[in-house]
């Protein structure tokens, strides 16, 4: 069965109406102060900060200053001035202390000893300790402790310069020049003095950042707040249950990310992004929400402090960018090493701290993200491959090439030593054809070692006396472009006349008496060259055509040299 009510029968519906089922509170309630939902058993109907300002509200009756202050006038002999901050653990008030007539500043534990947890008293007193065992010019000193009516406090010293948060800007109006770097670089290195001496006391601050600096006297860093401290090398030490400690812009990642606990590399890195941010103007990795900063911090590589101050130099990003090493064992082993580079860097000598290599930085970047780094070795790896095998490739049309040329090279040299040869061999012949009267085997022969184009010049003394010898009493000469030669006719007035079918005409001197051509039946071959006797011999009837076997229309002349 289903029941279905309304908004007014709900409020008015019994706690209990299934038997056995634990009282249910159905009635929507909220702080009457601040308006925040409160559970039905809180008491007096008020939320835990309400109440414990309603238990630090003067009684009935105080001055009106005492009402403004919020808190009672006097607690364990100090008199409470003024309320200076809240904090996650408590409230701190200017307050004058009776005793001994000064003023301190005293912290007193939010909700009261009464309202607060076990856990919360323990911290709050375990800060106290902490602070009060540490003995450094560069921290906030405390000067007492205790209770008033179950409200644990302890006072410290006052200080009255504001916190770095809220002082960087006056104090630093110079960062983007030298100077005003060199006068941050020397304020951490006093705050890291200052957390050496913590740490050498076993005590770790887990909570470095410029809200947790005062500026004493003379722009002096004073390091307070060591509410969220802990001993070096203790397994839990004093928590909030479920809470983050630390603020996630200035936290380690590897305790973010809760791969490692807290250490002395995670208070150097707070160191770390408090220098970034006083020489930049904002932290490494900033916006966003707090699971974003820590993704950011432990993923992302931090940027350089020159990319935002030109007067950072490398040496001042190499000592920056250490401090902001993903792995706490690539940092500085101690915070006093932090500040004597510091103060090495102020001096103008060369600092401990070396610049990771880009091979180094590859490595690590690797070694954060895996999947990436297996897909880039993997293409990687394949364009490694296709490159190799382009090579080969490469290497072997090369060495083809090289083996062509030099075949080339062997074939030429052996033409050339082929030619030199038949040049021999047809010097040889064309002086016997000359010494037989075979003046026509002998041009032929000789034509042969004509150069062409590109080709070396052969010839010599032996081809051109051999050449001279050659040339006869001949009329002229002709070349036919190798088609049969059946007749030859000749022109009386000596000009040549055109071919007719089956016929080549030849210019020849002849004499004047004859006006008709006459034809000369040639021997069959390709070309024939007309020859007389004696060169003024004008009676051509005993003219004989001789074999030339070149295909230029004429050539009378054939070059000697």
């Amino acid at each position: 069965m289903v029941l279905i009510i309304g908004i007014d029968d709900a409020i008015a519906f019994p706690r209990t109406f299934v038997r056995g089922c634990p009282p249910i509170d159905v009635h929507p309630q909220s702080c009457p102060d601040c308006g925040l939902p409160i559970s039905g058993s809180a008491p007096e109907g008020l939320c835990r900060a309400c109440l414990f300002r309603e238990a630090l509200s003067p009684p009935a009756g105080a001055s009106e200053h005492e009402a403004d202050t919020g808190a009672p006038p006097t607690i364990g002999g100090y008199e409470i001035a003024g309320l200076i901050a809240h904090g996650g653990m408590g409230s701190v008030y200017r307050a004058r202390d009776a005793a001994l007539n000064r003023t301190v500043a005293l912290k007193l534990m939010l909700g009261g000893g009464s309202l607060a947890g076990a856990e919360q008293v323990a911290r709050f007193r375990f800060e106290a300790e902490a602070a009060a065992s540490l003995d450094h010019p560069n921290i906030v000193p405390v000067y007492g402790a205790g209770e008033h009516e179950g409200q644990p406090f302890f006072a410290m010293q006052w200080i009255s310069g504001g916190t770095l948060a809220d002082r960087a800007g006056d104090l630093f109006p110079d960062r983007a020049a030298p100077a005003g770097l060199r006068r941050i670089a020397g304020l951490i290195a006093a705050v890291s003095r200052a957390v050496h001496h913590a740490h050498q006391r076993g005590i770790l601050h887990r909570d470095l950042k410029p809200g947790n600096i005062l500026i004493g006297e003379g722009g002096a860093p004073m390091v307070a707040d060591f509410g969220l401290a802990k001993l070096v090398g203790a397994e839990g030490g004093p928590t909030l249950s479920g809470q983050m400690l630390g603020s996630p812009a200035y936290l380690a990642p590897e305790v973010g990310t809760g791969k490692a606990p807290a250490s002395v590399a995670a208070d150097i890195y707070s160191l770390g992004v408090i220098l970034f941010e006083l020489a930049s103007g904002k932290p490494p990795f900033a916006g966003g929400t707090p699971l974003d900063l820590i993704r950011r911090a432990a993923e992302e590589t931090p940027p350089r402090p020159s990319q935002h101050n030109a007067a950072a130099d490398r040496d001042f990003d190499t000592i920056c960018l250490k401090c902001l090493e993903k792995d706490p064992a690539h940092r500085y082993g101690s915070a006093a090493e932090l500040a004597a580079d510091l103060a090495r860097w102020i001096a103008g000598k060369p600092v401990a701290a070396r610049q990771v290599g880009a091979a180094a930085r590859a490595w690590r970047w690797m070694r954060r993200h895996p999947a990436h780094a297996m897909f880039g070795g993997a293409v990687a790896l394949f364009g490694a491959l296709f490159l190799l095998q382009m090579i080969v490739a490469n290497s072997e049309i090369d060495q083809q090439r090289l083996l062509a040329e030099q075949r080339g090279e062997v074939a030429k040299r052996s033409g050339e030593r082929t030619r030199q040869e038949l040049y021999a061999s047809d010097m040889l012949a064309a002086q016997s054809a000359l010494n037989a009267g075979l003046l026509s085997e002998a041009r032929r022969l000789l034509r042969r070692h004509l150069p062409r184009a590109g080709e070396p010049d052969l010839r010599g003394f032996e081809w051109r006396a051999h050449w001279a010898r050659c040339q006869g009493d001949q009329l002229a000469t002709y070349y036919g472009d190798g088609s049969p030669l059946y007749a030859i006719a000749v022109s009386p007035d000596g000009r040549r006349s055109p071919p007719r079918r089956s016929r080549a005409a030849l210019s020849a001197p002849c004499h004047r008496k004859r006006r008709r051509p006459r034809v000369f039946p040639p021997r069959r071959h390709r070309s024939a060259r007309l020859a007389a006797a004696r060169p003024d011999r004008a009676d051509l009837s005993r003219a004989e055509a001789i074999c030339d076997g070149e295909r230029r229309r004429r050539d009378p002349a054939v070059p000697v040299g």
